[in-house]
C-alpha cells in the first residue's frame, strides 16, 4: 500500500513538472515573440532613411541616440568600440548593410545568452583562420611563381638546382657559394 501512495505521488509530481516545462516552453516563446517586435522598432527608429536596411552609420548613430537600443546593447556587454565589429557579425550576407532579419535574429537570440565577449572572440578568431587561408594560399602561388623564376635564372646561368622533397629548389654547394658571396657584397 505504502509502495503504492508513493507511486502516485511521484507520478503526480511527474506530470506536474511535465506540464511546467510546457508552460515555461510557451512563456519562452512569448517573450521571444515580444522581443522580437520590440527589435523591429528599434531597428525602424534606427533606420532613418527608411530603406530597410541598416548602413554602419545608422547603426552607429542609433546606438548614440536611441535610449531603448542603448539599454539593449549594455545588457549583451557591446559598447560604441564594439559597434563595427557587431556590424560585420550581424550582416550575414557581406552586403555592406544590415536588413531586418539580420538585425533582429541575431540580437534577440544573444540578449538571452551572457556570451557576447566569447561570442565577439570566436568571430575575429574564425575571420582570421579565414584571412590566414587565404594569404597561405597567396603565398604559396607567389613562392611558386618565384620558384619558376628562379629555376629559368639558374638554368640560364648554368646552375643546375636540386628539388627537395617539398618540391622547393634546393640550391647545390655551387650556387649556395655564389649566393653567399652576393649577400656578402650586398652587406
Amino acid at each position: 500500500v505504502l509502495n503504492l501512495i508513493v507511486a502516485v505521488v511521484v507520478d503526480t509530481f511527474a506530470e506536474a513538472r511535465e506540464k511546467d516545462v510546457l508552460n515555461l516552453a510557451e512563456e519562452m516563446e512569448t517573450d521571444i515573440e515580444m522581443d522580437k517586435k520590440f527589435l523591429q522598432k528599434i531597428f525602424d527608429r534606427v533606420d532613418e532613411d527608411g530603406s530597410g536596411e541598416l548602413t554602419l552609420d545608422e547603426l552607429i548613430e542609433g546606438a548614440r541616440k536611441d535610449t531603448e537600443f542603448q539599454s539593449r546593447l549594455r545588457v549583451m556587454d557591446i559598447d560604441e568600440a564594439d559597434l563595427q565589429q557587431l556590424f560585420q557579425m550581424i550582416d550575414t550576407d557581406d552586403s555592406g548593410t544590415v536588413e531586418r532579419d539580420e538585425f533582429i535574429a541575431p540580437l534577440s537570440r544573444w540578449v538571452h545568452e551572457s556570451k557576447t565577449a566569447p561570442r565577439f572572440i570566436k568571430y575575429n578568431l574564425m575571420r582570421s583562420l579565414h584571412e590566414q587561408e587565404q594569404l597561405k594560399k597567396i603565398t604559396e602561388v607567389r613562392f611558386d611563381q618565384i620558384n619558376s623564376h628562379i629555376q629559368r635564372i639558374a638554368l640560364s646561368l648554368g646552375i643546375r638546382l636540386e628539388r627537395t622533397s617539398s618540391n622547393r629548389p634546393k640550391e647545390n654547394k655551387k650556387s649556395s657559394l655564389i649566393r653567399a658571396s652576393k649577400d656578402y657584397a650586398v652587406s
